[in-house]
Parts: C-alpha cells; sequence; structure tokens
C-alpha cells in the first residue's frame, strides 16, 4: 500500500443518508449486528466511515481528508468547525465531538469491539465501540505523525427508547 501523507486541518465531517464506498479505499471493516441496529465500521485510509442503519433508516458518518457532495448530505463542516456537534437524524439523538492532542490515549481493551490499522510510518486509525444501556458509544482514533497530533472523535447514538 502507497504511503500518502495527510494534514489533519484537511479532515472534514460528512453525515449523509448514502454514499459510494467503492469510492474509498476500504483497509479494514467490521460489522456489528445489535437487535436494533446494525452498525458497519470502515477504514478508509487515515479516515473513517460509520455506517448507522436499521429496518427504516440508515445514514453514515464519514471523516476523511475528502468534501463530500450528493443530495442526502445532512451535515457537512471543516475540521475547524466541528469540536461538538449534536443533531436528530430520523428522530434518533446523536452527536460528535472532537479532540486535537499531542499524544495518544487508546487501550484497546476498553471496547467491546475494536478495529485498527497501522500505516508505514506507524500512523493508525483505530475505531472502537461500546454499547451502553439505549446508546453505542464510539471513539475513534487518527494519528498524524508528520504534525505530531492526535485526532480522537467521540460518537453517541441513541438507538433505542
Amino acid at each position: 500500500m502507497k504511503y500518502i501523507e495527510q494534514s489533519y486541518k484537511n479532515l472534514h465531517l460528512t453525515l449523509t443518508k448514502s454514499i459510494d464506498l467503492n469510492s474509498f479505499s476500504i483497509l479494514e471493516s467490521e460489522t456489528i449486528e445489535l437487535t436494533e441496529l446494525t452498525i458497519k465500521l470502515y477504514i478508509i485510509g487515515e479516515s473513517h466511515i460509520i455506517h448507522y442503519l436499521n429496518k427504516e433508516n440508515s445514514f453514515y458518518e464519514v471523516f476523511a481528508c475528502k468534501t463530500l457532495e450528493n443530495d442526502d448530505v445532512i451535515l457537512s463542516k471543516s475540521i475547524d468547525k466541528i469540536r461538538q456537534n449534536s443533531i436528530k437524524i430520523d428522530k434518533k439523538n446523536y452527536s460528535f465531538n472532537l479532540d486535537i492532542l499531542d499524544k495518544e490515549r487508546v487501550d484497546s481493551n476498553l471496547y467491546n469491539n475494536y478495529i485498527e490499522f497501522v500505516f508505514p510510518k506507524n500512523s493508525k486509525t483505530s475505531i472502537g465501540v461500546n454499547i451502553v444501556n439505549n446508546y453505542i458509544k464510539i471513539e475513534t482514533l487518527h494519528s498524524y505523525l508528520n504534525e505530531n497530533k492526535y485526532i480522537y472523535t467521540t460518537q453517541k447514538l441513541k438507538y433505542k427508547d
């Protein structure tokens, strides 16, 4: 795999009803099946896609150095505008929080489900998932060692009432 050095400053959050997964290089993936919800995790380069779907609805969270534009976009923000966001999507509470740190703080043992991809030069992307009561809590790490930065995100989705 060819390593492409990127800047965390180009990260962009897009929530959308549809995407073409074939337009991304998927490096790792995992599917989590719950009674009321399916979550599909994708590591795409130093970025991620999370697909939340149930019997009636679905949406994608894309956090990547790529801006998506289609008629199904729910939310689109650059990294400098997304520290904390909370919205309702299909009547479900969803939140996305972001931290930019100078050191790593991930322990894969803290999660029910965990995937990770380590790149050349030891940058990595990881996604950890916990199911807590009526919420799905997802934490991601995106390391940009060329800039000595670690991007952490925390997403919560209330998936049942």
